[in-house]
């Protein structure tokens, strides 16, 4: 997601600067795959109050991401970028598939259709 929220910034300022990712895994997004027992739920639409109880440290650190990209907005991008969703009990939004591929493919698409490059088996070993 910031891969691609970079990318349209760049695109949006026609700029000519680009966005790599660099994977250290053969493919990206490996631990997406896992979520979920594979279904991956990738987001859910409780407001805070009811969400952060959940976090059990650090829920200040995520109050800012999760008001300036509220859970609606999330199932916007994927429903956007041509992945079906459903929301089940306890207001967990999964593809409606219930593969994590396909959050996975929905994300990868969606950075490729803006120019990001996605290099794999890249370990960063210092900046």
């Amino acid at each position: 997601m910031a891969a691609y929220s970079a990318a349209r910034y760049l695109r949006e300022r026609e700029s000519d600067a680009s966005v790599t990712v660099l994977e250290k895994m053969p493919r990206p997004a490996r631990k997406i795959m896992i979520t979920g027992k594979g279904r991956c739920n990738f987001t859910n639409l409780k407001d805070w109050n009811d969400f952060s109880v959940h976090i059990c440290n650090g829920a200040h650190f995520v109050k800012n991401a999760f008001f300036n990209l509220p859970s609606a907005k999330v199932i916007d991008f994927f429903e956007e970028n041509g992945m079906k969703t459903v929301v089940e009990r306890g207001d967990r939004a999964f593809p409606r598939s219930y593969h994590a591929s396909e959050v996975v493919d929905t994300l990868v698409n969606a950075c490729n259709g803006l120019g990001v490059r996605i290099e794999c088996e890249a370990e960063v070993s210092g900046i």
